[in-house]
């Protein structure tokens, strides 16, 4: 039923814009609008019959592709001999003079506290 409803829109349509070319209702001044409706009406029911003959193959949508993440590397406590070898260098800097007293002693509780 579908296709005849079409077919006999499209026949409609296309009579409608044969009788306007031909010259039977002329008017004076819109004798642009016949064809500009006619070709508007025709195009579209040409466009849908094209469109409705075609089997859809499309994809509504894609399944995107899945995202890997690599895992954050583990935790590694900072070893007895860098907390050594830091201390090291902080009683140097204070026997050289470099650093105050109480520039040492806040440089050692944080070297101790592990900051």
């Amino acid at each position: 039923m579908g296709m005849n409803y079409r077919g006999s829109i499209v026949a409609g349509v296309l009579s409608a814009a044969l009788l306007m070319a031909s010259g039977a209702a002329q008017a004076h001044h819109n004798d642009w609008a016949a064809p500009l409706v006619g070709g508007a009406l025709g195009g579209y029911a040409l466009g849908t019959l094209v469109a409705d003959s075609k089997p859809r193959t499309e994809k509504v949508y894609e399944t995107p592709a899945p995202v890997y993440y690599e895992p954050a590397p583990a935790y590694v406590p900072p070893s007895t001999a860098s907390i050594e070898a830091r201390l090291r260098q902080l009683d140097a800097l204070a026997a050289g003079g470099y650093i105050t007293p109480q520039e040492y002693q806040t440089r050692r509780t944080q070297i101790l506290n592990g900051a």
